[in-house]
């Protein structure tokens, strides 16, 4: 049977580029979108279903479930897209609402999308795979990005709780890294020239330095067909794990705390 895929927040550039792939692969694809752009409008014929959600907005997500109510089988597989950068600058000097509410598009909207959509399987016997993005800050600091970097933090260690409680379902998390996306326009136009996200921004943006965009989307289909005991409950990065190197399934295999948010140093007693 054709397999299905839910798209949360289609109209992104990696939503984009996933669809149009896997479209091309056979996939019956669906989506959310925000806005309808001009890009998604051109391959919305070969769209299965399409759903105008703003992540951020309660009502919004209520009338979605009742969409869903009405459309296809249940999906094979959901791929989180939605997110934003902002805002940006320091703790103090940023609008703590507005801080507060990137928690709704980086997290919790897309975290109420899925359970619903996951409710709405029906004690379904078939293993649905869900696939977030992470951001960057796990091993360091992101200055000016505090709401970004800790909601996406805490949707890594919600990855693997999630994958503890579902057994039905597979959850994984992946970091694509520096793919050039709509998103680097909200650093170029909020932040401050002298910090060094806007400077390190302008200087990819010039040299055209980023991961290639059909780097990010094989890899994501790659984890579609992954063993879920290797990758369940796990973040990876594109750039630095190879799934098909061997010293790597080996550690999977054997570590179980590989790849997930622990706490460094708990050895010092050794």
């Amino acid at each position: 049977m054709t397999e299905t895929v839910l798209i949360v927040g289609i109209s992104s550039d990696i939503g984009l580029s996933l669809a149009n792939n896997l479209v091309e692969q056979g996939f019956r694809v669906s989506g959310t979108y925000r806005r309808k752009s001009t890009e998604l409008k051109i391959i919305e014929s070969e769209l299965h279903n399409l759903f105008e959600v703003d992540v951020g907005n309660q009502q919004s997500l209520n009338l979605f479930e009742q969409k869903i109510n009405e459309a296809q089988s249940p999906w094979d597989y959901i791929i989180c897209c939605p997110a934003t950068l902002e805002p940006i600058g320091d703790f103090l000097s940023t609008d703590f609402m507005t801080w507060k509410k990137s928690f709704d598009i980086n997290l919790f909207g897309p975290l109420d999308i899925v359970k619903r959509a996951l409710l709405r399987r029906n004690n379904s016997k078939e293993l649905c795979r869900v696939i977030f993005f992470a951001g960057g800050g796990v091993n360091g600091v992101t200055p000016n990005l505090s709401a970004y970097t800790i909601a996406k933090i805490a949707l890594i260690k919600t990855v693997e709780l999630l994958e503890s409680e579902i057994k039905e379902c597979n959850f994984v998390i992946v970091g694509p890294g520096w793919v050039r996306t709509k998103i680097h326009d909200e650093v170029i136009m909020s932040a401050d020239p002298m910090t060094h996200t806007y400077q390190e921004t302008e200087r990819r943006l010039s040299e055209d330095d980023f991961i290639p965009m059909n780097r990010v989307v094989n890899y994501v289909k790659r984890l579609m067909t992954a063993p879920s005991e290797l990758i369940g409950g796990r973040n990876f990065s594109v750039v630095q794990d190879d799934l098909d190197n061997d010293l790597l399934i080996r550690r999977l295999a054997d570590d179980g705390d590989a790849f997930k948010l622990r706490r460094a140093g708990n050895d010092w007693q050794k």
